[in-house]
């Protein structure tokens, strides 16, 4: 039910959860219509920052749902502060919106508990492979660097 950003994650991690077979075409181009009349840069900019509010949304929803609880102890305070930084980040920037469009977007995830855990209980029921091997399966190690390099890109609203 994620109407934007995380939906294509959410769906793969949903689907090989269950045991289905997820397929990758590198031959295969995705253009996203990134500022064209089809979606232009208000939804970046603007009152909602809605990438940076669904972004945060829906990364946390999709870890409370898919991780098994083991690993959700660990990754879940893990990524609340990283967000929680990158909050901070924009405050210091001054770029108000984007801070509280991150603390909405944690917030709602508090608020709608009731029904991601909801959400997590079926997921997980029909569970047929271990977080272990999905990650044997999709897992890439990135170094640190990465992430910071990708935080970096947020706060300059440059491409990583």
């Amino acid at each position: 039910d994620f109407q934007l950003y995380w939906e294509e994650t959410d769906l793969a991690w949903r689907c090989w959860l269950s045991g289905f077979e997820v397929l990758f075409y590198p031959e295969i181009t995705v253009w996203h219509a990134y500022q064209t009349k089809e979606k232009s840069k208000t939804i970046y900019e603007g009152e909602n920052y809605q990438v940076v509010y669904r972004g945060c949304r829906n990364m946390i929803s999709s870890l409370i749902k898919n991780l098994e609880s083991q690993r959700l102890f660990f990754v879940l305070p893990l990524t609340l502060s990283a967000w929680l930084a990158l909050s901070l980040l924009f405050f210091l920037k001054l770029d108000f919106e984007k801070s509280l469009a991150i603390i909405k977007g944690i917030a709602w995830n508090f608020i709608n508990l009731k029904l991601t855990i909801k959400k997590r209980k079926k997921i997980q029921a029909t569970r047929k492979i271990t977080d272990k091997q999905l990650y044997a399966l999709v897992g890439v190690k990135k170094n640190t660097s990465y992430y910071f390099g990708k935080a970096l890109a947020y706060l300059t609203n440059k491409a990583f």
